[in-house]
């Protein structure tokens, strides 16, 4: 009964996480960050801080504060739910390989290029070992790296993310 009553919250958080989603695609972040907190609320009150729920609240905490555009407290929430993620699902994990994306994504935006990279070729790795080549999130990462390999000026790299990705979308 126990288990079940686990897997009835986890559903719940994910439910709340993705109506906060919804508004923070509306760019209603109050409102967001309102569902995001009863998520928060319910993953620690029934199972705790070092859960595979409580890091995706954590990581859409930093979504949300992501897209508002206040990074410094979005990579406070990143590195939360990274090393939660870390911790709990393991670095061979698509969702700690999402934590390293998003985190990447942010330096990229703050112009910290070289932790954007490595955090960028990391998330990529893994994605490529346990999704494949051809799946979405690892081509998400090429396109990532095309964009982050262009803000450097480096441009024969970003072609060759860029023409990589290509190459798996036309197969």
């Amino acid at each position: 009964a126990q288990d079940a009553d686990s897997l009835s919250v986890v559903r719940q958080v994910d439910s709340l996480i993705q109506v906060s989603r919804t508004f923070t695609g509306q760019g209603d972040f109050e409102k967001a960050l309102e569902i995001n907190a009863a998520a928060d609320k319910l993953a620690l009150e029934e199972i705790g801080r070092e859960s595979a729920a409580y890091g995706n609240v954590c990581f859409n905490h930093g979504r949300i504060m992501h897209f508002k555009g206040d990074f410094l407290e979005a990579e406070k929430w990143y590195l939360e739910s990274k090393a939660i993620r870390e911790k709990v699902l393991g670095k061979e994990h698509p969702d700690y390989a999402w934590s390293l994306n998003n985190l990447a994504n942010l330096y990229q935006k703050m112009g910290n290029y070289e932790k954007a990279e490595s955090l960028h070729l990391e998330s990529k790795a893994i994605r490529e070992k346990i999704l494949g080549k051809e799946h979405p999130d690892y081509l998400a990462s090429l396109n990532n790296l095309a964009y982050l390999y262009l803000d450097m000026g480096n441009y024969p790299e970003s072609e060759s993310q860029s023409l990589e990705a290509l190459s798996i979308q036309e197969k």
